[in-house]
């Protein structure tokens, strides 16, 4: 019994590490979603910026030369933006991940200090039982050495 009770604290304790490794990594893993998603936000800040400048531009006139740059430029633009989105979406996955692990990590310690509980609750019926059977052994003996009364 003894033996069994200190595993289970060992498991719970295992189970309390493990949750706060990974609330640790899920911490980390939300402040560089939002990096993320900051450098999304300017880079499509940016493209609509810099494609208000092409309008205005191209309504002021414009060369051949300075549309096909800004055009150029407004391609690798969209492309860092479907790239960083691309990247969002790897982390956001990474993130659900983590999250999921945590929640699992929650559910085994739950567990794990549920089985303790029990443990626990069967020592103490052991115990009581045990209690109970001195207790009755000490009142027979009273009652063989008791005087008889009539």
């Amino acid at each position: 019994m003894v033996a069994r009770k200190a595993t289970m604290e060992r498991l719970v304790a295992w189970s309390e590490r493990r949750i706060r490794i990974i609330g640790a990594q899920l911490a980390e893993a939300r402040r560089q979603a939002d990096e993320l998603n900051e450098k999304l936000s300017l880079l499509q800040r940016y493209a609509e910026e810099y494609g208000e400048r092409l309008s205005d531009s191209m309504q002021a006139g414009i060369s051949a030369g300075d549309y096909r740059n800004y055009h150029r430029f407004m391609g690798q633009l969209g492309r860092a933006v479907r790239l960083q989105r691309e990247a969002l979406h790897e982390h956001d996955n990474r993130l659900s991940e983590l999250q999921e692990r945590w929640l699992s990590a929650r559910r085994r310690k739950l567990a794990y200090e549920t089985l303790q509980v029990r443990i626990e609750t069967e020592e103490q019926c052991v115990a009581l039982r045990r209690m109970q059977r001195q207790m009755d052994e000490l009142a027979r003996r009273a009652r063989e050495h008791a005087p008889e009364m009539a």
